[in-house]
């Protein structure tokens, strides 16, 4: 599982005990991007909030494609993009370095680039 994620980050990785993990990218500005296939995401909280964590606990059995997406009660975007049992996405994001996240989670891709 592969993303395209600016420099400058720092790399936090967990491995569960079922063949889970996740790796979180941290930028100083505070946002995150990460790829996971935890079923419960760094973006939990805000999915429950809309009501939609049923719809994203149906596409992690399904292995179909759904985008949650929001803002927070201080403004920043956060966005979950799964694809069956595997999860990108980012939180803490102001909307003027949106559209640079959303290119990161776009460029997800199972393999890496030859």
């Amino acid at each position: 599982m592969y993303l395209d994620v600016p420099k400058g980050f720092i790399c936090d990785r967990l491995e569960g005990d079922h063949g889970e993990s996740i790796y979180k990218y941290f930028y100083r500005d505070s946002s995150m991007v990460y790829i996971t296939t935890f079923i419960n995401t760094p973006n939990y909280n805000y999915i429950r909030e809309q009501g939609t964590y049923y719809q994203k606990f149906e596409t992690q059995n399904s292995g179909d494609t759904l985008l949650l997406q929001g803002v927070d009660s201080l403004g920043f975007c956060w966005k979950n993009k799964s694809f069956g049992k595997i999860s990108v996405g980012y939180k803490r994001v102001s909307l003027k370095n949106k559209e640079l996240y959303d290119k990161i989670i776009n460029s997800f891709r199972r393999r890496r680039r030859r």
